[in-house]
């Protein structure tokens, strides 16, 4: 059933391999409850897919800061699609929606990647990781 079920996500790192802590946290709709919280790394990536091909415009990204209460967090990332293009994009330290927009692109999948942040690391995580599209 999982390997049939659209859309899909992926990730490199996965914290104690907890539930609260999964990368389907990231695309499941519930801000509020768990999040992506890899381990503290500077090679992560979290893959979304969606099973065909869609057009996009638009991501919006939702970080969860340290729970510690280290007000920081990565600065940048970058969008990768499944049509090889990619796309820069800068992060702000806050919990509050951020919202990319972009040349539409068609793709399958769309993978967050190479997440910045000085050291040293800390504990981070996506909330909500939003693709907005349609079918092509």
């Amino acid at each position: 059933y999982w390997l049939r079920s659209y859309p899909r996500v992926t990730a490199n790192s996965h914290f104690k391999y907890l539930p609260l802590c999964s990368p389907t946290c990231a695309i499941d709709g519930k801000k509020d409850v768990g999040c992506w919280r890899p381990n503290r790394r500077t090679d992560l990536w979290l893959n979304v897919e969606f099973g065909r091909e869609i057009r996009t415009e638009k991501v919006v990204l939702t970080l969860t800061l340290d729970p510690h209460g280290t007000p920081r967090t990565w600065t940048s990332a970058t969008l990768e699609f499944s049509n090889g293009e990619k796309l820069d994009i800068p992060l702000r330290c806050t919990t509050e929606p951020q919202t990319f927009t972009f040349p539409a692109r068609t793709c399958s999948s769309v993978k967050l990647t190479n997440l910045k942040q000085a050291f040293p690391l800390t504990d981070n995580g996506v909330s909500e990781f939003e693709v907005w599209g349609t079918d092509k």
